[in-house]
């Protein structure tokens, strides 16, 4: 098998699953109990907490550990939102988000917010300047990835914190989900207000991610209960939590090698999908070295994901959240101007365990639909 869909998720690592057991097994009890074996757990999971803002390198945060990314994503968005309904506040976003920030955001503009959809460039980057002539007294969140999960187009952050911050009144979320122990940080993360992860693009368990946000930010209750993890509510599911933890330390130390070696495996496949006059590649040439997007002119997304099924390669034809329905993919049609481009495309994402000859057989397999 040959598997080029990690951006949907990557396989767990046994170091992660072992933790997760060992902690299921030794450790199961309530890390909200007064007694000394609740103490035992909550301490094992402010262990969790400290590893991940270690590695963020940040001083000024709290986690807050949740099910996954689209939990953490909308707990940061209404988290912020819920507390300015009926004021005419501004928030910002790009076209190009994952479902789980831009439906939050559709849902807030029926709620009576005035939502900005920035557009994007042609290497499907944010544009700045509509950033920053969008951006106004009135803003209370900008929520921007980091990396983008269909074409890999990186945004700069470190511009974006420059913009947003200024406006007092407005809070800077972050979706790192496509970013976080797969790049080295570009920014520095104490400058952002909340930062969204997720455990199982990192190979990780699912069922794990976190939302890391500034210490002075007060959270509007995501659920009604007993504040367990400050504005979330819900027995800590410690085992998840230190998991989640683990999986994001093992990624952070093996990002120099990892990149180096993704990157190899894309630069190849870039040069040998630019020999076909039937291949027009969507992701730019700074776009993450984890995944790559290219469309085969006039052929169905779907037919070629088949045909590759059919040889035991496994692709994308889109997040895997939003996969169901044949519809020109959004952020390829926002990035070309392309409907075509949209509907034939094909979203290759890679892990450490992919190897160059896996990439020469792929090669070998897409040249043979021609034939």
């Amino acid at each position: 098998m040959i598997y080029f869909d990690n951006a949907a998720t990557t396989k767990p690592s046994q170091t992660v699953l072992d933790i997760y057991n060992r902690t299921s097994n030794e450790c199961w009890f309530n890390a909200s109990s007064p007694h000394k074996l609740g103490t035992k757990s909550n301490n094992l999971y402010n262990k969790a907490k400290a590893l991940v803002t270690k590695n963020l390198n940040t001083t000024n945060h709290n986690v807050i550990f949740t099910s996954g990314a689209t939990e953490a994503n909308n707990i940061a968005i209404y988290g912020i939102c819920n507390k300015y309904l009926n004021q005419n506040s501004r928030i910002i976003t790009s076209k190009i988000e994952h479902p789980s920030v831009l439906n939050c955001f559709k849902d807030l503009e029926q709620k009576g917010f005035d939502v900005i959809y920035l557009d994007t460039l042609n290497d499907g980057t944010v544009d700045l300047k509509m950033l920053e002539t969008s951006l106004n007294n009135n803003t209370v969140l900008v929520s921007i990835m980091w990396v983008n999960n269909i074409i890999g187009s990186i945004n700069n952050i470190n511009e974006i914190i420059k913009l947003v911050k200024p406006y007092k009144k407005a809070k800077l979320h972050i979706d790192a989900v496509q970013g976080i122990g797969k790049l080295p940080l570009s920014f520095n993360a104490n400058e952002v207000d909340l930062i969204t992860l997720s455990s199982h693009k990192i190979h990780g368990i699912k069922g794990a991610g976190a939302l890391v946000y500034k210490e002075n930010i007060i959270l509007d209750e995501f659920l009604k209960g007993s504040n367990q993890q400050l504005s979330k509510s819900g027995t800590i599911d410690l085992a998840g939590c230190v998991a989640c933890a683990k999986s994001v330390d093992e990624a952070f130390k093996n990002i120099s090698s990892t990149v180096l070696h993704v990157t190899k495996i894309k630069n190849y496949l870039i040069d040998e999908l630019k020999k076909l006059d039937y291949i027009t590649i969507n992701s730019s040439i700074n776009s993450s070295p984890y995944i790559l997007n290219f469309s085969y002119n006039n052929l169905y997304s779907e037919t070629l994901m088949h045909y590759f099924e059919e040889h035991n390669i496994y692709v994308s034809i889109s997040s895997a959240c939003n996969d169901k329905q044949r519809k020109p993919e959004r952020t390829v049609l926002e990035a070309t101007k392309n409907e075509d481009l949209a509907l034939t495309s094909i979203r290759l994402s890679f892990h450490m365990e992919n190897s160059l000859d896996e990439a020469k057989q792929f090669i070998e397999v897409l040249k043979k639909y021609r034939k």
